[in-house]
């Protein structure tokens, strides 16, 4: 007779990945309030940015004033330290806000550089018309 090898009950039943290994993997979070609100505000800002950014000048314009206003307005709100945990923690948005910051640098000289020569100007035409 063949000697046969059977494997005994705690043999058969052993995993086959260590449990340390399966415990590690952590399943994707459940979307709360705050992690909702967070993406959300991420998508608008990222929104505001590809627009501006494709436009050809940042100067003073219709499009311009309204993409401002629009993140400044999404920007003084005053949020939880909570949410601001959690959005500062989203992957990309330290990128996004760098790549923000000379875009709105370049808008607010352009505005200045609009008020400074519409109050020349003014002073220009008072100054002729008093001639």
């Amino acid at each position: 007779m063949a000697d046969i090898e059977r494997k005994t009950t705690t043999q058969q039943s052993k995993p086959t990945t260590p449990v340390d290994s399966v415990l590690a993997v952590t399943p994707p979070v459940t979307p709360n309030a705050t992690s909702t609100a967070a993406h959300r505000l991420v998508s608008e800002i990222r929104e505001i940015y590809t627009v501006l950014s494709g436009l050809s000048s940042l100067a003073p314009s219709e499009q311009v004033n309204s993409l401002l206003t629009q993140l400044v307005n999404l920007c003084v709100v005053p949020y939880s330290t909570e949410f601001t945990s959690y959005f500062f923690r989203i992957p990309g948005i330290e990128s996004l806000c760098s790549n923000l910051r000379p875009l709105c640098s370049e808008a607010e000289g352009e505005l200045e550089k609009f008020w400074a020569k519409r109050m020349l100007n003014d002073l220009s035409s008072k100054y002729n018309s008093a001639i």
